[in-house]
């Protein structure tokens, strides 16, 4: 269909870094689909990778609000959670580039949640000991020629959760030190 061709040059352009012209061709891709289509079982795929891609491409071009409008979008409409992973990184990002760090915190930490991870509100010495002491126990016994063997981890909404917390670090670092070990 147009959608889906319009869909493979956008996601192409900004493989190329093209933005402007990604948005364009997204942009006519989703206006392809009848209001009725959008998110349907035959166009989900479709639908989510649009509208992930404009949030990808307005976070680029500086467009915090259009970011905020297909990140709520897909979130009212994505089937699973992981399905909302992009945008709401896109989303992230945005919010982070104008230094709201406490909403990129808070929102972040509630995706986590949404993924199976869960944190306390603080990081305590004890929380840390704790969590330490468990660390060590798991480790026990296993060398690095060990780990290195492990396999990958392919657990889609494990692998969101390790990129998540890696973008929330440096933000805890600098707005809640107090969540920092």
């Amino acid at each position: 269909s147009f959608a889906t061709l319009n869909l493979a040059a956008g996601e192409r352009s900004i493989q190329s870094s093209a933005f402007i012209p990604a948005l364009s061709y997204l942009k006519v891709g989703l206006s392809m689909l009848k209001r009725n289509e959008l998110f349907s079982s035959e166009l989900y795929d479709t639908s989510l990778r649009l509208f992930s891609s404009i949030a990808e491409t307005e976070l680029v071009n500086g467009n915090t609000g259009e970011v905020e409008a297909a990140a709520a979008i897909i979130s009212k409409h994505a089937l699973r959670v992981i399905d909302t992973f992009p945008s709401q990184l896109s989303l992230l990002k945005a919010y982070s580039a104008h230094a709201n760090y406490d909403k990129v915190i808070s929102i972040g930490f509630d995706l986590l949640a949404k993924l199976g991870v869960r944190f306390p509100k603080s990081a305590g010495i004890p929380t840390i000991v704790r969590d330490l002491i468990k660390t060590k126990m798991s480790l026990r016994g296993k060398t690095d020629e060990k780990l290195k063997q492990l396999p990958n981890m392919e657990n889609e909404s494990k692998v969101a959760a390790m990129r998540m917390l890696s973008f929330l670090y440096g933000k805890c670092y600098i707005a809640r030190q107090d969540m920092m070990p």
